[in-house]
C-alpha cells in the first residue's frame, strides 16, 4: 500500500481552497476536506485554531458557507457592503464604497492597554493614500467619533489614532509594498507597566520595521468597527480610502489585551 507520507512534494503551501488528503492508518482508506474548512474544526474554540489568546480576539474575518462571519468567540454580526469571495477563497475589494461592517462593542476599545491589529493581505493598488484594512469611525456628518484605524499605501504602513476623537494623529513605518504580493502586516502595542513605558511595533512577514514610544488613551468611539476602509467615509466621496485587493480567510484579526508579537517571528499563512 502506497502511504501519502512517501509521496513526493511538489507544492509547499497549500491555499485555503485546496483539498487535504487524509489517509487512515490501519485501512488505507483516503478521504478530502478543504484546507479552509479543516482549519476552521480544528479546535472546539470557534475554529480560532488553538490560538491560546483566542479569549482576547475582538474580531477574526473569516468564510463560512460563502458568508463573511466573524469567527471569534463573540461571533458579530457583519454586514457586507460589496465585498466578494474569489475562486481561492479569499474577500476581495475593489474599492469604492466596499465595506464590512459590525456594531460598536466594548471589545473593540483599545484605551491605553495592549493589542495586536493584523492582516493577511494581497494589494491590487498602491498609492499615496492609504488603504485601510480595520478603523473605527462612522462619517462626515460624525467626524469626532474616531478611535484608531490601520492601513497601508505605496511608502509603509500606516497607524492612525485620535485621543479625543476628532484630532488626526498618526505614524507612518516605511515599507516599500509590491501588488499582487502576499503580506503579513501586523501593528502592536506592548504596554509596560513596570517603566510605564508604551510601546507601538510593526511588523512585516515577521520582520519587525520600526518602533516607536506609544502611550495616548485613545477615545472611547461608538461608532461601528468598519473593515475594508476608513470608516463609513466613503459613502461621503472618501472612496481612495477604502481597501483594493484581497484578504485571505480567516486573515484579519484583533487581539485586545495581549501584544503577539514583540521580536522577529515567522509569520503565519491563517489566524
Amino acid at each position: 500500500m502506497t502511504e501519502i507520507k512517501d509521496l513526493a512534494i511538489t507544492k509547499t503551501e497549500a491555499g485555503d481552497n485546496d483539498w487535504l488528503i487524509l489517509q487512515e492508518a490501519s485501512t488505507g482508506q483516503t478521504y478530502k476536506i478543504k484546507v479552509s474548512d479543516f482549519l476552521a474544526g480544528l479546535s472546539n474554540n470557534n475554529g480560532n485554531n488553538n490560538d491560546q489568546y483566542a479569549s482576547n480576539v475582538s474580531l477574526l474575518l473569516g468564510i463560512v458557507d460563502g458568508s463573511l462571519v466573524d469567527l471569534s468567540s463573540n461571533g458579530f454580526t457583519l454586514t457586507n457592503n460589496g465585498a466578494s469571495i474569489n475562486a481561492d477563497n479569499q474577500i476581495v475589494s475593489n474599492g469604492g464604497t466596499t465595506r464590512i461592517t459590525t456594531p460598536d462593542d466594548a471589545k473593540f476599545y483599545l484605551s491605553d492597554d495592549s493589542f495586536t491589529a493584523e492582516v493577511l493581505a494581497i494589494p491590487t493598488t498602491l498609492n499615496n493614500d492609504t488603504k485601510y484594512f480595520i478603523s473605527q469611525a462612522n462619517n462626515v456628518a460624525d467626524n469626532a467619533n474616531r478611535q484608531f484605524a490601520f492601513g497601508i499605501n505605496q511608502y509603509g504602513v500606516q497607524w492612525y489614532w485620535t485621543t479625543n476623537g476628532s484630532t488626526d494623529q498618526y505614524y507612518q513605518f516605511a515599507y516599500n509594498f509590491s501588488v499582487d504580493t502576499l503580506y503579513h502586516v501586523a501593528v502592536v502595542r506592548k504596554k509596560d507597566t513596570v517603566n510605564e513605558t508604551n510601546k507601538l511595533a510593526c511588523f512585516v512577514n515577521g520582520a519587525k520595521i520600526g518602533e516607536i514610544d506609544h502611550s495616548p488613551t485613545y477615545f472611547n468611539s461608538t461608532a461601528s468597527l468598519v473593515l475594508l476602509g476608513f470608516g463609513n467615509y466613503s459613502t461621503d466621496g472618501y472612496t481612495n480610502l477604502t481597501w483594493q485587493g484581497k484578504i485571505k480567510n480567516r486573515g484579519l484579526r484583533l487581539t485586545k489585551g495581549i501584544a503577539r508579537y514583540s521580536s522577529n517571528f515567522t509569520s503565519p499563512t491563517t489566524f
